[in-house]
């Protein structure tokens, strides 16, 4: 139990709830998860980012989503101006 002065008098400090934790304490990153889905430029089956950044490459394909923002780009075109 922690303890501290509250108008000159030692009094027990309240404790909170404890945080919603994972069940180990060991530290581990949030996992994206990837549904596999069929190529529709080769038809292999990607089941990793990894597989479908290697596909988009070699295809020479890109995911509109992953472009930049245009409202962004418009925004940093602005700043560059003298």
């Amino acid at each position: 139990m922690k303890w501290f002065f509250r108008n000159g008098v030692l009094v027990p400090k309240p404790s909170l709830p404890a945080p919603n934790r994972a069940a180990s304490g060991f530290p581990a990153p949030r996992l994206s998860r990837l549904e596999p889905y069929e190529s529709p430029v080769t038809g292999k089956t990607i089941t990793s980012w990894r597989e479908r950044d290697h596909d988009l490459e070699t295809s020479g394909s890109y995911d509109a989503r992953d472009m930049p923002n245009r409202v962004y780009e418009h925004g940093r075109k602005r700043s560059k101006q003298p």
